[in-house]
C-alpha cells in the first residue's frame, strides 16, 4: 500500500512539474525575492506567469538612466525622497540610500518611485552621478505588449 501511496505522489509531482514546464517560460528575476515572499512568487509563477513577466519587464524597462555630466542640466526630484515600500518597510519611514548605480542589482520594485500616465519622471541620484528617468506609464505598457509578442508569451 505504501509503495502504490508513493508511486502516486511521485507521478503527481511529475504531472505537476510537466504542466509547470509547458504553461510558463517565464522565469522570476531574482530581484523579485526582494521583495515578495518566495511561495507568493512561486504562485504567480504557476497562476499568474504574465504578471511575473510584468514585473520582470518593469524592473529593467521602466526607467532609463542619464548622466548628470551632461552639457545640460538634468532636473528632478531627489531620490532620496522615495521610500521603500510599505510592505517591506512594516510600518517604518525608510527612504532611499543605494549609493551606486548597478543595472543588474537596483530594484525599483522596492520602492515607490511615483510616475505618471503620459509624461516622464525624473529622479537625481546625486552620489551615482545619474538620474533615473522613469518612463510614463503608456510607454511602458506598449512596451510590455511588445515585449510579450516578441517573446511568445500566451495571455
Amino acid at each position: 500500500m505504501k509503495k502504490i501511496l508513493f508511486s502516486l505522489l511521485f507521478l503527481c509531482c511529475i504531472s505537476i512539474s510537466s504542466i509547470q514546464a509547458q504553461s510558463t517560460s517565464v522565469v522570476p528575476d531574482n530581484r523579485l525575492f526582494e521583495c515578495y515572499d518566495s511561495c507568493y512568487v512561486h504562485q504567480m509563477l504557476t497562476n499568474n506567469p504574465l504578471l511575473v513577466a510584468w514585473y520582470n519587464y518593469y524592473l529593467d524597462n521602466s526607467y532609463y538612466v542619464a548622466s548628470l555630466k551632461a552639457s545640460k542640466p538634468v532636473t528632478g526630484e531627489d531620490i532620496h525622497t522615495i521610500r521603500i515600500n510599505d510592505d517591506l518597510a512594516k510600518g517604518k519611514a525608510i527612504y532611499f540610500k543605494e549609493k551606486v548605480y548597478n543595472k543588474e542589482k537596483l530594484n525599483v520594485l522596492k520602492y515607490y518611485f511615483p510616475t505618471q500616465g503620459e509624461n516622464f519622471t525624473t529622479y537625481i541620484w546625486k552620489e551615482a552621478g545619474v538620474a533615473l528617468v522613469f518612463l510614463p506609464r503608456n510607454k511602458i505598457a506598449v512596451g510590455y505588449q511588445k515585449y510579450i509578442k516578441d517573446n511568445n508569451l500566451k495571455k
